[in-house]
């Protein structure tokens, strides 16, 4: 559960940071508020969870002969 959640900290974090950067580059200013950080590290977190969780089912559907013949 941690590693999910470093995740989401992580890629909220480096996207405050390139938004700075490409504001300042640009001469111009930035406006983040936490109204907007929040709801984005939430969807940021289901959109994680669900890669995670597809590509882990797949095999699930397939018998293991098949798989190992795949």
């Amino acid at each position: 559960m941690r590693d999910w959640a470093s995740g989401t900290r992580l890629g909220c974090c480096l996207g405050v940071i390139a938004t700075s950067v490409v504001s300042a580059l640009r001469d111009w200013t930035t406006t983040m508020a936490p109204l907007y950080v929040i709801p984005a590290s939430a969807i940021e977190t289901v959109v994680g969870v669900l890669a995670a969780i597809y590509p882990a089912l797949r095999p699930t559907r397939i018998a293991p002969a098949e798989g190992l013949r795949r």
